[in-house]
């Protein structure tokens, strides 16, 4: 199966999996977890992404319809902190990490060139900024990973040292423009200092 196929079918998948419900309202009872949202959706609350431009991380709480996120009047009347608010979306991000089924994508010679991740989880992008996410990749793809995540529900595992995420830019802009749930082109680098941005796909990744 072409390159491009192989991930237009995982996207496809991936999009009847997400939640589409997310937005704006009570947040009510129960954990707060974190969304990997575009900015352009111009949340009332976020927190923004060690050097990213374009992807920001909006605190919810799980609904029925998906995830309901905070207005800024909710937020303050909540009194919410950061430190706490971040505390409760790791431990969220953890089990999503121990629960992730792993799609190892291989070349001719069998070497992983990739591993691909779907998930129906609301928070399932929050999953890069969990301590758990490196250690579940290391083995196979070394202990610094590029991760991009196009699209709600999907995210692709690059190896940093001698992978090929560059051949791969055409088929992950590819999804990310035809997709519905969208969420960002920019690379992030996870490594044991943790999850920042370092690139984004129309460009090199920064060292």
């Amino acid at each position: 199966m072409g390159q491009r196929k192989y991930l237009r079918l995982l996207a496809s998948l991936a999009g009847f999996l997400a939640l589409a419900g997310s937005g704006p309202g009570w947040a009510g009872e129960g954990p707060i977890g974190l969304v990997l949202e575009r900015s352009l959706a111009a949340p009332d609350v976020f927190q923004r992404v060690e050097g990213a431009k374009s992807t920001v991380l909006v605190p919810g709480r799980r609904t029925s319809a998906g995830v309901d996120t905070f207005t800024q009047q909710e937020w303050e009347a909540e009194k919410h902190e950061w430190p706490e608010v971040m505390a409760s979306a790791m431990v969220i991000a953890d089990r999503i990490v121990d629960s992730m089924k792993l799609e190892w994508e291989r070349d001719g010679n069998g070497v992983i060139l990739y591993g691909a991740v779907r998930g129906d989880d609301a928070f399932f992008g929050s999953a890069i900024f969990s301590k758990r996410f490196l250690t579940r990749f290391r083995a196979e793809l070394g202990g610094e990973l590029f991760v991009v995540v196009p699209e709600q529900g999907l995210m692709f595992v690059f190896p940093r040292h001698g992978g090929r995420l560059a051949d791969f830019a055409g088929a992950l802009s590819a999804i990310y423009a035809e997709s519905a749930l969208r969420v960002s082109l920019e690379i992030f680098l996870v490594d044991e200092a943790g999850c920042r941005v370092v690139g984004v796909l129309d460009s090199e990744p920064r060292n």
